[in-house]
């Protein structure tokens, strides 16, 4: 399977060898017309099966003979994929960017005596209902994972 986004993509692939087969059908598709993959901004993010009890390698694949970096995190339009294939880390993520959000608009929108407080306000209902939906999905996660146990 492919996820296709502007000029990223994502392959997912269920063995190594399917995920070398269609790295290999990208590389050779994009020579031939006249492209290259950038193999500096192409890294590998291996998620073993969930509760796998036995240690899995990571996938050795390569573009041209050159071997890719596996990575544990790899950040994929916004969000931030885990080799854990577990939620906690991109709640975390999306906290952390809320987080640093709010302090740069501290200075910028709450601290600032030109706007009014109408203005601020509204500011504040847009980033605490992002929040609030962060928490809602994390509230949902670890209830899904109270339950499992």
């Amino acid at each position: 399977m492919e996820l296709q986004y502007a000029d990223d993509n994502a392959l997912v692939a269920l063995s190594e060898e399917d995920l070398q087969g269609i790295l290999s059908a990208f590389a050779k598709a994009y020579k031939q017309l006249g492209l290259a993959i950038n193999i500096k901004k192409t890294q590998i993010l291996h998620q073993p099966p969930p509760n796998s009890s036995t240690s899995v390698l990571p996938p050795n694949i390569s573009i041209d003979n050159i071997r890719l970096e596996n990575v544990d995190y790899f950040p994929y339009l916004g969000s931030l994929l885990s080799s854990k294939a577990v939620i906690d880390d991109e709640i975390h993520h999306r906290l952390s960017c809320a987080s640093g959000a709010f302090s740069r608009l501290r200075k910028r929108v709450f601290e600032n005596r030109d706007l009014q407080a109408k203005t601020k306000i509204l500011v504040y209902k847009a980033i605490s209902k992002e929040i609030s939906s962060v928490w809602i999905r994390s509230l949902d996660h670890i209830q899904q994972a109270l339950k499992g146990t």
